[in-house]
Order: structure tokens, then sequence, then C-alpha cells
């Protein structure tokens, strides 16, 4: 099959499309101009017929991403997540076994602290490379396993479920240098108010701050543990802290 057919084929499915190369898109406007239009899929792939196709993730769904360059096996899933049963499966042109198994999902907030650094990716969003799509530094296709999409298992939701952030009073900074300001609730405050992407900044800036009182060491678990409930992988928030204390030469 061409990638051409094969792209209207996922089109008719109401699947959007978007055209890769060296699985980037290749389309001005990026995910967003990604399309089902089949006349739009027809000139992308007659004035090339060998871009990759990528499938944007469909909506109630999660696909599991082995890279087993950095040690992202399947069994290694299953032992981070518990029993993964048969799925749907995407296996990678690149021919090492990796590949996507995808699952029904029916949405909720994801954490990946779990999988940080494993070779393993939690997707629900974004795009996929699919079938027949040639890899690019392989040359070699990747290929559908046909299997009935099955819903992800109650102890994986679990797993990839974000632990509840800590709770703490919510005690204004009086001042910023004020009494409340070192204050291990103030500090919790703090971190609370940041998404995952500034977690790190936020642990690393609130550690000087409890070092400065005088208090680094008695504050040290509350706060580690604090970040790693927001979404920080708990190796990265330890070594966070502990830059912060080397830092200052002390806690």
């Amino acid at each position: 099959m061409s990638m051409l057919d094969a792209a209207l084929d996922l089109a008719a499915a109401d699947q959007k499309i978007i055209p890769c190369s060296q699985k980037r898109p290749t389309n001005t406007g990026g995910l967003r101009k990604a399309s089902s239009d089949s006349a739009q899929i027809i000139k992308w792939f007659t004035d090339n017929p060998y871009l990759q196709i990528g499938m944007m993730m469909p909506p109630g769904s999660l696909a599991i991403d082995c890279d087993v360059r950095k040690g992202g096996t399947f069994e290694r899933a299953i032992e981070i997540l518990g029993p993964l049963p048969p799925t749907l499966q995407n296996v990678s042109g690149r021919g090492d076994g990796g590949g996507h198994w995808i699952y029904a999902f029916d949405g909720g907030p994801i954490s990946r602290h779990h999988t940080n650094g494993t070779g393993i990716d939690i997707l629900v969003h974004g795009y996929i490379i699919v079938p027949p799509s040639l890899h690019h530094e392989t040359g070699k296709p990747y290929e559908w396993i046909h299997r009935p999409i099955v819903a992800l298992p109650e102890q994986a939701r679990r797993v990839l479920t974000p632990v509840p952030r800590i709770a703490s009073r919510t005690t204004p900074l009086t001042g910023k240098f004020g009494p409340s300001y070192y204050s291990l609730e103030a500090l919790l405050h703090v971190l609370n108010r940041y998404p995952v992407q500034g977690i790190n900044s936020a642990l690393f800036w609130t550690a000087h701050r409890a070092l400065d009182s005088g208090r680094g060491a008695e504050y040290e678990n509350a706060l580690v543990q604090c970040a790693i409930s927001l979404g920080e992988s708990p190796h990265r928030a330890k070594a966070t802290y502990s830059s912060a204390a080397k830092n200052r030469g002390s806690r």
C-alpha cells in the first residue's frame, strides 16, 4: 500500500494526518494544520510520496512509547506499570522491537515521574509515525500488529495518576524578608504554585531559602516530597536539593 493510500484510509477513519520527514512535520503550521481532508492529504503525498505519515493521537487513547535504545522495552513498561494486555501495536521501523502500544484511555491527568529516564514515554497528545512509513535511518517500514484496542489497566492508571499535592496552609508571604518568608508553610505554598515545568527551579529556590533560615536539614524531606508530588522525579528532586546545599556550603 502506498503512503497516500494509507493516509487516506486513516483520514476516512476520521484520523488527523500530518506529513513528516525524519519524524518531524514538514508542513507550514505544524501540528495545528494536521488534517483529515482528503484533498489536502492528496496534495501532501502527491508532492512527495515518500513522506512519513504522522497520525495525531486519537481522543480517548494513550500510547506507551518504548525506545529500546534508551532501555525502554515493553517488559520494562510492565515492571513499572504492572501487567499490560495485548493491544493494537505499532512496531517501529528501526527494527529493534520498539514502538507504540495503544490503549483506550478516558482522560485525566498523567504523571511521568515513574517513567522518566527509562526510555518509556506516555503519549496522550501529539502524533506518532505510523505504517507503512519508512524509518529514516533503516529504510524499514513501520508495521501494525492488529489487535483490538483494550482499556489501560487500572493498575497502570494508578501508577500514572499524579500524587495529590501536599496540603499546606496558605500562609501569605508577609513581605520579602518577613517572618513567614522562610517558614516551611510559606515555602510549600510557593512550591504548590508552580506547574511541572517550573518545579525544579522552584525547589532549588526554596531549598536556598530553607538553608538561609538555618533549617535546610529540617525542611529537606517535606520540600523534596512536595516537588515529587507535583511531578518531579525522586532522583532529580533529591539531586536538586543536594545541589542547593552544596552551593550554600552547608545545610
